[in-house]
Formats: C-alpha cells, sequence, structure tokens
C-alpha cells in the first residue's frame, strides 16, 4: 500500500505544485515519490533480497540460537513467548510420558517441538541431570526461557507422587494461558502497527494538504 501511494497516487498531486515554493515535508515526500517511482523494481528486489538473507541467517544453529535467546529476554514480549513455549513442551511432556514413554525420551522429543533452539540446546545437559539420578524439577529448573511455575508444578507432583496427574493439570493450564498470551501478543503488537501507519499516512496528507492551502492563500490574495 505504502508503495502503491507513493508511485501511483502521489505524483498525481505533485503535478499541480509544479511553480510554487514547496514545504520541506512535500519537497521530501516529492523525492521519494520520485526515488519509487523510478526505481521500484530494485526496491523490492533489495527488499526481497533482505528478506531471504535474513531467513538463510537464521538456517545458521550459532545465529539462530542468539536470535531465539535474544526474543526471550525482550521485555514484556519475551515472558509472553515463553508461556507459549512452555505450553507446548508440557503438553507434549504430558502426553508422551502418560503414554509410557520414558522420561529422557518424552525430554528429548519436547524439547524438539518447544519452537525455540535456544531452549533446545540447553535439554542436553538436562536430560543428562536426569539420566544420573537427579530430579526432572531439577533438570527443567536449569532452562533459561520457561515459566517457573512448570518446575513448581512438577516438583510439587514428585514429592506427592503423583507426576502424571499433576503433568496432565499443568498442560491444561498452560493451554489456556499460551492463548492468553497469544492474545496480548497480538495486543501489544497491534499499537505499534497503527503508530506507523498513521505516521506514514500523517506525513503524505501533510505534505498534500499544506501546499494545497498555499494554492488557496494565493487564490484569495
Amino acid at each position: 500500500m505504502v508503495m502503491l501511494i507513493f508511485t501511483v497516487i502521489l505524483p498525481q498531486f505533485f503535478e499541480l505544485f509544479n511553480g510554487i515554493t514547496l514545504p520541506v515535508i512535500t519537497q521530501i515526500m516529492i523525492n521519494i515519490s520520485g526515488f519509487l517511482t523510478v526505481n521500484w523494481i530494485w526496491v523490492l528486489i533489495v527488499m526481497a533480497g533482505i528478506f531471504f538473507g535474513v531467513r538463510a541467517l537464521l538456517q545458521v544453529p550459532s545465529i539462530r540460537v542468539k536470535f531465539d535467546r535474544f526474543k526471550l529476554h525482550l521485555p514484556k514480549v519475551g515472558k509472553l513467548m515463553g508461556i507459549v513455549y512452555t505450553a507446548r513442551f508440557a503438553r507434549t511432556l504430558s502426553s508422551l510420558y502418560s503414554s509410557g514413554l520414558s522420561m529422557i525420551r518424552a525430554m528429548d522429543i519436547g524439547s524438539k517441538i518447544v519452537g525455540n533452539e535456544y531452549i533446545t540446546s540447553q535439554f542436553p545437559e538436562a536430560e543428562n541431570k536426569v539420566r544420573t539420578g537427579g530430579t526432572l524439577s531439577d533438570a527443567l529448573n536449569i532452562i533459561d526461557g520457561f515459566d517457573g511455575k512448570l518446575i513448581s508444578t512438577v516438583f510439587i507432583g514428585e514429592e506427592s507422587g503423583n507426576l502424571d496427574s499433576m503433568l496432565i493439570s499443568i498442560s491444561d493450564s498452560y493451554d489456556y494461558e499460551s492463548e492468553m498470551a497469544i492474545q496480548r501478543l497480538v495486543t501489544f503488537i497491534e499499537p505499534i502497527m497503527i503508530i506507523f501507519m498513521a505516521f506514514i499516512i500523517g506525513s503524505v496528507m501533510l505534505s498534500v494538504m499544506m501546499p494545497i492551502i498555499t494554492l488557496y492563500q494565493n487564490i484569495g490574495g
């Protein structure tokens, strides 16, 4: 839509402003519009190159781990994403363990379903902790990125001897919390998108209206 505004709609208005002194914002918009009109194909190629370049970089394991760690430590957003990842792991672990799979195997499969390479990269150490006789709660406690309620619930299940039922209970709870977290993420992102679009549209309208007002004043004078 922005490309359409700058290459099709705005040039029709700018033709009316020939021969008058233009405000700075209008001149900036004319320059941007002229550049995009002439080089729009190259702009699209560069944008596509950036998109696929970033996508290729994220296929590199070390870069993907750092990027996924960065996401988890973003203010507000990171905590909500952590709840989503925890919900995925809790549901998978509960289903696999209750079906008779060993805890080590269930942890290994669950770690790959989480969807965050940074969290997945920490699981070999956690699995080794369980393999050498440690508790599941202690093993999960070393995972950076999971919601703390999962560890405390698993600990209670181990102490009471009802780990199976506690895993089912916590997975049901996290399913709901995950849906709420996704809704809050969308609610958090929407105002940013609205502000960005308002800035673009407001700048465009201002660049068009100011010269029009000047033209009317000149005619009236």
